[in-house]
């Protein structure tokens, strides 16, 4: 009888740390923001609503975040701030402000009119103050050179290419990118030059001056920017949340890593 009791016991014992070690683990993953995309009327719901791919939350998971959905109230941006780790900034089928063509322009927008755009220039500019890693994708990308100062223009109208960057094949490599030797991307990616998808109609004009470009397509539009002596800060004009090629699997790994330095770094009391 003593025995089964104390054998009991230590089963208690051996499962309660068990947990507790479960749970420290979970503890230490960073949260990792996901601005939300404007789902419109219809379709859904007759109300408003976000949508998102889940492919983005699927990347994170996958490689040891927390995904944690942003909403578009502006008023509580700070509180995203001061609970999330890091934060991506995703792609989207929007329609740019009329400011993001024009140079010095004040990053600011109607949250009625944009309201995506209205909380997301609020986070780029505080997460540059704060050094919160961010990684913006492709409209994400668009956005965090405007909020900082930078211009857009659409890619065919422009002149610029003739070359096709919008394909609706996101899962398919369209062209490849060099990657510029000296990057914090090529210390993270390990390639001067890999394959990618494809899939916008406007790229970068004017480069805002805390960035610098980091990647570009063969025929010269911009691919890939990076902010200057920040820890990750990072933008890609492609999808790597699709294919997940192994350059684009040590991107997020690197993101990820970088979040979970935040964290121990601005420990949340």
């Amino acid at each position: 009888m003593f025995r089964l009791i104390w054998s009991i016991v230590i089963s208690c014992v051996l499962i309660t740390v068990g947990q507790t070690a479960y749970a420290q683990d979970a503890s230490e993953k960073p949260l990792i923001g996901i601005l939300l995309n404007d789902g419109g009327k219809g379709g859904y719901s007759q109300y408003p609503w976000y949508a998102m791919r889940k492919n983005y939350s699927a990347v994170i998971a996958k490689m040891g975040g927390v995904p944690v959905f942003i909403g578009h109230d502006v008023t509580v941006a700070d509180d995203y701030l001061n609970r999330l780790d890091a934060i991506v900034l995703p792609g989207g089928d929007l329609d740019s402000p009329p400011s993001a063509h024009k140079k010095n322009q004040n990053a600011t927008v109607d949250p009625k009119r944009y309201p995506r755009e209205a909380i997301e220039f609020k986070l780029i500019q505080e997460a540059y103050r704060r050094d919160m890693p961010v990684l913006g994708i492709c409209a994400g990308m668009q956005n965090m050179n405007v909020a900082l100062g930078g211009t857009l223009h659409n890619l065919k109208a422009s002149g610029q290419t003739k070359m096709e960057h919008r394909h609706d094949n996101r899962e398919k490599i369209q062209h490849t990118i060099k990657v510029e030797p000296n990057s914090l991307l090529y210390k993270v990616v390990q390639s001067k030059q890999f394959g990618v998808n494809s899939n916008h109609r406007s790229g970068i004009n004017e480069l805002a001056s805390r960035y610098v470009v980091t990647a570009r397509a063969p025929d010269g539009v911009i691919e890939a920017i990076e902010a200057q002596n920040k820890s990750f800060f990072i933008g890609v004009i492609w999808h790597p949340e699709y294919v997940l090629t192994p350059q684009e699997e040590k991107l997020w790994k690197a993101f990820i890593q970088a979040a979970v330095v935040y964290k121990k770094e601005h420990k949340k009391s």
